[in-house]
């Protein structure tokens, strides 16, 4: 049996709380402390951002501070999570030699194994669902993620015990269901609580010990309760003050928009890399890049390691240069590839090009291509596109049009000009009314052998329903909107249903730019399918009446 710390540091703010994971990770690789499993909670709430993300695009800055929320920078990568009160966080921090053979994927899976029997013994049925999750009956209950440096590891997660679904709505700025009932409803079945599946919820001490006999199981350890050490205060008196700076929390950001900056999305299962391009486009030559997202990677510092490999690089040497450093280095990428990075920054710099076929440099990062086959290109799907798919967020909120299909184009919205460059070009415009809408309207695409398509969408639903897009296997362009989205006034869920009310813009520059490359004698006719009625829970003001 080996000999670890037992150690609960209780309840403390969350720059507390992430330096106590520095001061750890750092007097481990110290030899200074033995391997630890510490607990912890956090009071008051808080926001933490993976160590790879941007603050202001992954949370809501503003709500947090009115609402006496922290936001801080985890050391770990993955996506950013809510913290309150309630839930009762764990770490381990260990020497790698004492997992000999195992990789971070490894260890992953034998720590959260660990983590799901704890839960058992409390009496769900959890269960460890690749690649850092824990649930119960398909429902998250605990998100996971580690780091390791110096041959030490840091491995952390959570146990929901109640949980404020509206608060983490509110606190995280991701694409979400309406809070309403049902969009309450719809984030619930996504993710669950103790207090949701026992009658009686474990007092915290039951879930600690619950857990800690299930990690000395699988780790082969021995617990002796400890406090931290004299150095360990000491250290974290010297640290605090670093992670409650503005400079640690927003240590990453996105790139100044006055720099000729590409930008691109690239979601995969393992995770979302967004790129940002600082490039020298006269010169084919790649002078900087940052690269953020929810994916884990391991060491951290490797990221930043990668980035500066890839600093002043010709294009042509890019993707070789990706592949040669993660050849070269031990990282592990937990669902990742090193292909992922290399198609991420590749959908960067092809953005470069997009002046031939009549795109404006800044409008080149709102273009986000879908299901390009390789060896094909964008300007080859644009030309054989023969459906026009559109947000009914862009008509008029009383127009009779809004929840249909059609327009008299009145030239009262965007919506007008973009079925009269449909027209012009032979495409079949739609009207996109709900999401399960858009589902099968890109069914019955695939299954009349539409070749490709344009669609219009903000990047927070491109970002959300990628997997739609992407499972439908059609070749296409989507471009960006801008004004009252769904997302920016935080009514996905009226968006989802169908009967959202304030109206967006379409980019008609970009629109018109695109559809010059359409090739009008595609040949495709795609005979689109009933549109859905609206939903019925919900009454819409249109022009004429009620629709109820």
């Amino acid at each position: 049996m080996k000999a670890w710390r037992l150690l609960d540091t209780g309840v403390r703010s969350a720059a507390e709380n992430i330096a106590l994971d520095q001061v750890l990770f750092d007097s481990r690789i110290a030899d200074e402390i033995p391997n630890t499993l510490r607990f912890m909670q956090f009071s008051p709430p808080a926001v933490l951002v993976g160590h790879h993300q941007v603050v202001v695009q992954e949370a809501r800055v503003d709500w947090c501070r009115d609402h006496g929320v922290d936001v801080n920078r985890r050391l770990t990568g993955g996506g950013a999570i809510y913290f309150d009160s309630t839930q009762i966080g764990w770490e381990l921090v260990g020497a790698t030699t004492d997992f000999e053979g195992i990789d971070m994927t490894g260890l992953t899976r034998t720590v959260c194994e660990a983590a799901a029997t704890g839960l058992r013994e409390l009496g769900v049925a959890a269960e460890f669902r690749p690649r850092n999750d824990i649930e119960v009956d398909g429902r998250k209950i605990s998100g996971t993620g580690g780091v390791a440096d110096d041959g030490i590891f840091l491995y952390q997660g959570t146990v929901l015990v109640e949980f404020d679904i509206e608060a983490m709505l509110l606190a995280l700025r991701i694409p979400t269901e309406k809070l309403t009932p049902r969009g309450l409803e719809t984030a619930r079945d996504r993710v669950t609580c103790l207090s949701d599946l026992l009658t009686e919820v474990p007092t915290a001490q039951a879930i600690r010990e619950a857990l800690t006999g299930s990690f000395a199981e699988a780790l082969g350890a021995e617990f002796a309760p400890g406090g931290l050490s004299h150095s360990e205060l000491e250290r974290l008196e010297e640290k605090l003050p670093e992670f409650e700076s503005d400079d640690w929390i927003h240590s990453i950001s996105a790139p100044d928009g006055e720099k000729q900056i590409y930008s691109s999305i690239h979601k995969r299962p393992g995770g979302m890399l967004r790129v940002h391009a600082a490039v020298d486009v006269k010169r084919s030559w790649l002078r900087q890049v940052l690269i953020t997202g929810d994916f884990f990677i391991n060491p951290r510092r490797a990221i930043m390691d990668l980035e500066a490999e890839l600093m002043n690089t010709p294009f042509p040497e890019v993707r070789g240069t990706i592949t040669r450093f993660f050849d070269q280095n031990q990282v592990d990428l937990v669902g990742l590839t090193p292909a992922d990075f290399c198609d991420a920054v590749k959908l960067a710099l092809e953005q470069t090009s997009y002046n031939r076929i009549g795109i404006s440099e800044g409008d080149a990062s709102s273009v986000y291509p879908v299901n390009v086959p390789e060896g094909s290109s964008i300007e080859q799907v644009m030309s054989d596109a023969s459906v026009l798919l559109l947000p009914y967020c862009a008509k008029l909120p009383d127009c009779e049009y809004r929840f249909t299909q059609g327009c008299d184009e009145c030239g009262m919205c965007t919506i007008g000009d973009a079925y009269g460059m449909a027209k012009e070009k032979n495409l079949e415009a739609i009207t996109i009314v709900k999401f399960e809408h858009l589902k099968e309207t890109l069914a019955g695409m695939k299954a009349q052998g539409v070749k490709s398509w344009i669609g219009c969408a903000c990047e927070p639903f491109f970002i959300k329903r990628n997997e739609a897009f992407r499972d439908a296997g059609i070749p296409g362009v989507i471009l960006d909107i801008v004004g009252k989205t769904c997302y920016n006034l935080g009514e996905e869920g009226k968006a989802y249903a169908g009967t959202f009310e304030a109206q967006a813009d379409l980019k008609l520059p970009l629109l018109e730019a695109v559809m010059g490359n359409v090739n009008p004698c595609h040949g495709t006719c795609f005979i689109p399918s009933k549109t859905p009625e609206a939903d019925t829970d919900q009454r819409v003001v249109a022009k004429g009446g009620v629709v109820e």
